[in-house]
């Protein structure tokens, strides 16, 4: 029976990765919501500028300078597996996202989760309305959806502020 199961997983995640789709950092750009869900009580944002990831925990228990907010670098490579920071490209199929505070520090390179964003960012099916991406690691059974909104409400923009952290897209000059 646990052979069966192991086969079963093997084939399914050869088939996921063979129909996998390169993602760009261009896809994730903007602003992402997940939760409140079975693991969390509360929204998590995500915000995608250039080459950084921030992650606001809008946890209502806690005063804006007391909510955490994480800061992370991210990028894309065809391999799961990074040996530098200069591997992260501005696209590919696997996921990287390191803390800052890492970057440079090529101790915490290797070894580096890669995830996967199955099937890419693409339009929610049940919804036909809801641009998503699904995130899970390899190795792992877990999986997030993430949902794209179009701005963040406006006491996550005020907290972000009050913090110092840049969260606006900046807007694209036609001239």
């Amino acid at each position: 029976m646990k052979r069966i199961l192991i086969t079963i997983s093997l084939i399914f995640l050869i088939t996921n990765l063979s129909a996998q789709e390169k993602t760009s950092r261009k896809d994730l750009q903007g602003y992402w919501v997940t939760g409140p869900d079975e693991e969390v009580d509360y929204p998590v944002y995500t915000i995608y500028i250039g080459n950084k990831e921030y992650v606001f925990y809008d946890d209502q228990n806690y005063k804006c300078k007391d909510k955490l907010i994480t800061e992370s670098l991210y990028g894309f490579n065809d391999s799961c597996e990074i040996y530098t920071w200069e591997d992260l490209k501005d696209s590919g199929y696997y996921y990287f996202s390191e803390a800052s505070r890492y970057y440079g520090k090529e101790d915490h390179v290797k070894g580096s989760p890669c995830g996967i964003i199955m099937g890419g960012v693409h339009l929610d099916q049940m919804t036909k309305k809801d641009t998503i991406m699904i995130l899970t690691y390899l190795g792992g059974q877990a999986y997030t959806i993430y949902k794209k909104i179009p701005r963040l409400p406006e006491h996550v923009e005020k907290c972000l502020e009050e913090r110092g952290i840049e969260y606006k897209m900046k807007k694209k000059n036609n001239h």
